[in-house]
């Protein structure tokens, strides 16, 4: 039985394309290895949060602005209680 996996990725100004690029083929890889049996839709979000199963946050300099956006890190607080999985990709400073 297929199972369809929604993630969400948190863009913002100067997000690193490497974090966004990264994730997004080691999902494409996963849903090839499983066999079409996983199925990743991968949506970008800012300030919005529709529904969805797995969030990352990119890295980048812009990150820390976006994260003291209120209504970008009132969502986010709300993601471990709701979500499967979440994670972030690294920043260097």
């Amino acid at each position: 039985m297929m199972r369809k996996i929604t993630v969400a990725v948190l863009l913002f100004p100067r997000f690193q394309l490497l974090d966004l690029s990264g994730p997004s083929d080691a999902f494409a890889e996963v849903q090839v290895l499983s066999q079409g049996e996983c199925v990743y839709e991968i949506l970008t979000i800012g300030t919005t949060q529709p529904h969805f199963d797995t969030v990352l946050v990119l890295g980048g300099l812009g990150v820390f602005d976006r994260l003291e956006d209120s209504t970008v890190s009132s969502n986010l607080s709300l993601c471990p209680k709701k979500l499967d999985q979440y994670g972030a990709t690294p920043t260097k400073l």
